[in-house]
């Protein structure tokens, strides 16, 4: 009897072949089924027509060197800014009185003329205010300042309209009007304080003129019927009319001497018409605080 350990050496060469055999036919088997599945997935989706067009070629990608930099423009000079015009002053306002400036010394006066009645004799008389020129007397109106010779010259006697061709002067302070109260409309009185205006004008081209408005008088001296201050007052108005048309540095005594009710206070009037002489150092002061610089034309001392 055969020994049984040698019966098991004797088959397993054997099953190992079997055994290899049969993983070759296994492996076999599966690339066929593979082969199979990717013919029958090729049937299914057929490849494009073969074009035989040539492929353009593709656009050149970006170099990424730095660009080239700009030339810089040629230097040029800063323009030069076109000269421009000094703007011209405000047209001055005539039709207004010459509002308040810094206060001018006495030497403002050194080379102006005073022309008036009574009121600037007395202004003249009572205060320290010495003009180049004295044109003033009781009485003159508008007619006699052409007329009345009553200023000493050279062994003559001139009317103030003659005395202002003798002299020429910087500028003039009119104050008339009052002896014209009493026998001259509104109208008139305008019409022949521009006519003076106008020949003034002829004789000093070169002067400022201070238009003054007339003083108010006190109640009791209105009510006797000659000088009244309702006419003072049409009179003012003209005055200011006057001053814008012909171009006069208006100035307005009536408002620093005229009260409440427009009439002159009793305390500051020795009759009801002419002042004391502190009033009267009242108007020089309002003189002084109210002028135009010469050359500009605007407010103020020169």
């Amino acid at each position: 009897m055969p020994r049984r350990g040698h019966t098991y050496r004797s088959y397993a060469p054997r099953c190992l072949g079997a055994l290899a055999l049969c993983a070759f036919f296994l492996t076999l088997a599966g690339s066929f089924a593979v082969v199979s599945r990717t013919l029958a997935a090729a049937a299914s989706h057929p490849s494009p027509p073969y074009d035989s067009r040539p492929t353009p070629a593709a656009a050149p990608s970006p170099s990424l060197s730095a660009p080239p930099t700009a030339s810089a423009p040629p230097a040029t000079l800063p323009p030069v800014p076109s000269p421009t015009a000094t703007p011209a002053p405000p047209a001055y306002d005539y039709a207004v009185p010459v509002p308040a400036s810094q206060a001018v010394s006495l030497d403002w006066f050194s080379d102006a003329a005073f022309l008036g009645d009574s009121r600037t004799e007395g202004l003249l008389l009572y205060t320290k205010v010495r003009p180049a020129g004295r044109l003033a007397y009781r009485g003159m109106n508008l007619q006699t300042a052409r007329s009345k010779a009553f200023l000493p010259s050279h062994g003559k006697r001139l009317s103030a309209l003659e005395a202002l061709q003798e002299q020429r002067f910087s500028k003039l302070y009119l104050g008339l009007g009052l002896n014209d109260l009493g026998w001259r409309s509104p109208e008139g009185f305008y019409l022949q304080y521009a006519q003076l205006i106008d020949q003034i004008r002829q004789l000093q081209p070169q002067a400022q003129i201070y238009l003054q408005t007339l003083l108010p008088v006190t109640s009791r001296k209105s009510n006797e019927g000659i000088f009244t201050n309702a006419k003072i007052t049409a009179y003012n108005q003209k005055l200011q009319l006057l001053a814008q048309q012909k171009e006069l540095f208006l100035l307005d005594i009536w408002s620093q001497f005229a009260d409440a009710s427009g009439t002159l206070p009793a305390q500051e009037s020795s009759d009801g018409i002419h002042l004391f002489p502190n009033a009267y150092e009242k108007w020089l002061s309002y003189l002084q605080t109210h002028t135009v610089a010469f050359d500009s034309g605007k407010e103020g001392a020169p």
